[in-house]
C-alpha cells in the first residue's frame, strides 16, 4: 500500500515540524535506499501544498525536504483550492489531506494498511483526540457514518473527524475535487460525495491529534464554520426521503445558544450579539436551553484542565 498525504500550509511554521517528523517517522512502512541524498519512503509520498507563507514554514520544509515528495509555495485561493492541487499530484493507493498544525499518530499507517488488504476501495475512518495547550485530549470515535444520518448531522447518529479520514483510489476517482467554494465544510461536502459510492472501514487506532488553539479556524471562526454545515447539508436533502426539518432548527438554535454561553464563560464579547439574536428569535426556548447548558458548558471547559492522554 502507498499512501499519499496532502499538508495544506499557510504561516504554520511553529507547528509544521512537528506535522512532518510525525508522518515521517511513521512506522511500518518500507523505505527505499538512498539515492542522491534522499531517502524516501516506498510507501509514503508526502505533499506540502503552501500558499506562500512568510514566516519559517519554507525554511523547515527546506530542511525536511529529503523526505518530501513535492512541495511548492504560492498563493492559493484557500485550503480546497490548496488541497486540489495535491490530488492531482498524489499517487497513492489512499489518499487524504492533514492540517499543517495536527499530528499523526504513530501506527495508524501500518493499521490502516491492515484494513485496506480487507476492502480497497473504501472510506476508512478511525479515532482522533483533540488537544488543547494545557494537555486535556478528547477522544472522537467515529461511527454510523451513512449518507441519511452524515446529512441529517443534527441528530448525533454519526461521528467523524477529519483527520481520522482516508479515502481508498477509487474514491478519490470517482468523487475528483474539493469544491472550492466551501472554506470550512468542504470535508463535509467530500464525505457526503463520497457516501454516495463507497462503503465505511472502521479502524481501531487513534489515528491523528488534532490541535485546538485560538489561531485554528475551529476555535476562531466557529460561527461561520456552523452555518456553511448548514449549508451544505440542506444541499444534499433532496437524496433523503425524508428529512426531521424541525430538529434541524432545534438543533441549530442550541448551538448557537451554547455558543454564545461558551463565549460568555469565557469572557469574549462576541458571545452577546449571539445571545441576543437567539433571544429575539426564540426568547423562551433560548432561556431554557440557557439553565441547561449553561453548567454542561462549564463543566466542558473545567475537564480541558484534566491531564487525560490518548496518543
Amino acid at each position: 500500500m502507498k499512501i499519499s498525504v496532502i499538508v495544506p500550509s499557510f504561516n504554520q511554521g511553529r507547528f509544521i515540524e512537528e506535522t512532518i517528523r510525525s508522518i515521517v517517522t511513521q512506522t511500518g512502512i518500507s523505505r527505499q535506499p538512498e539515492v542522491g541524498g534522499r531517502q524516501e519512503n516506498a510507501d509514503l509520498e508526502l505533499i506540502i501544498i503552501d500558499g506562500g507563507s512568510t514566516d519559517e514554514t519554507l525554511d523547515i520544509i527546506r530542511k525536511h525536504e529529503s523526505s518530501i515528495a513535492y512541495w511548492i509555495s504560492e498563493p492559493d485561493r484557500g485550503q480546497a483550492d490548496a488541497i486540489n492541487k495535491g490530488l492531482k499530484k498524489a499517487t497513492g493507493d489512499i489518499v487524504t489531506w492533514f492540517g499543517a498544525d495536527d499530528l499523526y499518530a504513530n501506527g495508524i499507517f501500518a493499521a490502516l494498511e491492515k484494513v485496506w488488504r480487507k476492502n480497497p476501495r473504501a472510506i476508512y475512518a478511525a479515532p482522533v483526540a483533540n488537544f488543547y495547550s494545557r494537555g486535556r485530549q478528547t477522544l472522537l470515535r467515529p461511527y454510523g457514518l451513512s449518507l441519511e444520518t452524515v446529512i441529517q448531522y443534527w441528530q448525533r447518529r454519526s461521528l467523524w473527524h477529519d483527520p481520522g479520514l482516508f479515502w481508498s483510489r477509487a474514491v478519490i476517482d470517482t468523487v475528483g475535487d474539493i469544491d472550492t467554494t466551501l472554506h470550512y465544510a468542504f470535508d463535509y461536502d467530500y464525505l457526503i460525495r463520497a457516501l454516495q459510492y463507497s462503503s465505511v472501514e472502521y479502524i481501531d487506532q487513534v489515528a491523528a491529534g488534532f490541535r485546538l488553539h485560538r489561531h485554528s479556524k475551529t476555535i476562531s471562526q466557529t460561527e461561520q464554520m456552523m452555518a456553511e454545515t448548514a449549508m451544505v447539508s440542506q444541499r444534499y436533502w433532496p437524496l433523503l426521503d425524508d428529512v426531521d426539518r424541525e430538529g434541524f432548527e432545534r438543533s441549530e438554535h442550541t448551538v448557537r445558544v451554547r455558543r454564545a454561553a461558551s463565549q460568555l464563560i469565557r469572557g469574549k464579547r462576541e458571545g452577546w450579539p449571539l445571545l441576543w439574536r437567539t433571544l429575539r428569535k426564540r426568547p423562551f426556548a433560548t432561556v431554557a436551553r440557557l439553565a441547561a447548558s449553561g453548567p454542561t458548558v462549564l463543566i466542558e471547559r473545567l475537564r480541558r484542565f484534566l491531564p487525560t492522554r490518548y496518543f
